[in-house]
């Protein structure tokens, strides 16, 4: 069987599993660095892959100048994609059982926005945009109220939004999973008031999306990162924002302020605790931040007083 027929076979039998387009696009770009690597060794037939081909082919890409979150998910994909033939018949022998064990990277720490730089960002100077000033503060106040995945966003419909419960119905979100998350009443009246002064003047043919763009229609994919874009720039904010860091600061200032992790998972729709857990580790800048504020020797009144008022809080870069 020819590779690249054996990989349409791999990623139509992916679609079947309802993972999501973006995921099935990103195990296919990462077979080609494979196929690609195959056709220098002059082997198009996936039955014809031996245990060494699979081992020559590891050390090939530990060589590239990549992250280690790169090459894991490479290697990964290739350890995928060869048990999944095999579990499906389309192979008699594995050529990378008990060979390839890609290595997980420890995760990383996200990047967030502090509560000062989110206090900001939502007290942009909306009204300045007639036109699609309500909507921007509503996606924005409902990014950073539910932590909502981009995909989550553009798919909402207006009978999602229950305003008397205050609460968001997520329909087939990742893994096609329903949940219910809680709506914060900034969120709740930015979305009444988008919905009640600006939709009716956007929309032209009737749809039940919630958010529109200046067309009428469902907002494409870049739409809402190039929003965040705009006011961050209004706002002299220098970190690049984007929906998924919304995300995370909500996420991590929810933990922070006493949220149990099993709650986090629920309403960011994790589908292990596993995945929560990353935003509960400390940053250097946050263990300095205790240190100084409770050893004996080092802490003083100024400092707990600027702590208290949230002066002193993530630093948002990296670990």
């Amino acid at each position: 069987m020819n590779i690249d027929v054996a990989i349409e076979k791999y990623l139509g039998i992916l679609k079947g599993k309802a993972l999501s387009s973006r995921t099935i696009h990103s195990r296919k770009y990462r077979l080609e660095f494979f196929v690609t690597y195959l056709n220098t060794i002059e082997k198009k037939d996936v039955r014809s892959v031996l245990p060494k081909d699979i081992l020559e082919f590891e050390e090939f890409i530990h060589k590239k100048p990549w992250r280690q979150h790169t090459v894991f998910g490479v290697l990964e994909a290739v350890q995928n994609l060869f048990n999944r033939l095999h579990r499906e018949g389309y192979l008699f022998i594995n050529p990378v059982e008990k060979i390839l064990k890609p290595v997980k990277p420890s995760p990383q720490l996200h990047k967030i926005l502090t509560i000062a730089e989110m206090k900001q960002l939502l007290n942009s100077p909306f009204d300045r945009f007639v036109k699609t000033g309500l909507r921007d503060k509503a996606i924005i106040e409902l990014l950073y109220s539910t932590g909502i995945r981009l995909s989550e966003l553009r798919n909402l419909k207006k009978s999602n939004i229950d305003f008397k419960d205050s609460v968001v119905f997520i329909e087939r979100g990742k893994g096609r999973k329903d949940r219910v998350v809680p709506l914060g009443k900034h969120a709740r009246c930015a979305i009444e008031s988008y919905q009640r002064n600006l939709r009716p003047r956007l929309i032209h043919k009737k749809t039940e999306i919630l958010f529109l763009n200046k067309n009428g229609t469902k907002m494409d994919i870049n739409m809402p990162s190039i929003v965040l874009k705009k006011y961050a720039r209004l706002n002299g904010l220098e970190k690049r924002i984007y929906p998924h860091l919304l995300r995370h600061t909500m996420a991590s200032h929810f933990l922070e302020a006493g949220a149990k992790v099993s709650i986090v998972q629920h309403v960011l729709g994790h589908a292990s605790p596993e995945t929560t857990q990353i935003y509960t580790q400390m940053r250097p800048h946050e263990l300095r931040v205790c240190y100084l504020q409770f050893h004996p020797l080092e802490k003083n009144r100024f400092f707990q007083r600027l702590y208290n008022h949230n002066l002193f809080f993530r630093s948002g870069g990296e670990s």
